[in-house]
């Protein structure tokens, strides 16, 4: 599934590890995405910017029920799964893809069921992979690439359905 030349931007990423993982598992151009900062500015920009046209979310679930009013309000959960939930606009093509439990959390939990938490620069202890991920470079780190593009390769049930939605959304 490449998309590697298309326009993007109707993709929109809550962070920057979200960005660099819909990138990477998808085949997108490296920053070729919709990057906003929140959940709020994620559902906004849908509203306001992609409104009668198809558009992709990519948030991470919070702990608690923190989903700003304007999301509880449009979109239906539609599949639920170990690792995402999927939710749907009532009216629009939108579609939200809630990362679980956050991207950081399944890209380190990915790495360490499949036993890939290699390299340096790659930390070993959650709470500093975290920080990592906060990281405005996130995007230049190789080893994290090489970490997203092997559980890419994996193939999981979870990989598959965010491949699938992202082609949905590009169709």
């Amino acid at each position: 599934m490449k998309l590697v030349n298309r326009h993007t931007k109707h993709i929109i990423s809550e962070c920057f590890i979200d960005r660099v993982f819909i990138e990477i598992v998808c085949e997108l151009k490296d920053l070729s995405t919709n990057k906003q900062h929140g959940k709020f500015n994620v559902l906004n920009c849908m509203e306001k910017s992609y409104k009668n046209k198809k558009a992709l979310g990519i948030i991470d679930e919070d702990r608690g029920n923190n989903r700003p009013n304007l999301f509880k309000k449009q979109f239906v959960l539609n599949t639920q799964m170990p690792n995402i939930n999927v939710w749907r606009h009532e009216i629009e093509h939108h579609i939200i893809i809630e990362i679980k439990p956050a991207a950081d959390g399944f890209i380190f939990q990915e790495g360490q069921r499949l036993g890939i938490m290699k390299g340096d620069s790659l930390p070993k202890e959650y709470k500093d992979f975290c920080k990592l991920a906060k990281d405005d470079n996130i995007h230049k780190n190789l080893e994290l690439r090489d970490l997203i593009k092997s559980i890419k390769k994996d193939c999981s049930e979870t990989i598959i359905e965010i491949q699938k939605l992202v082609k949905e959304i590009d169709s």
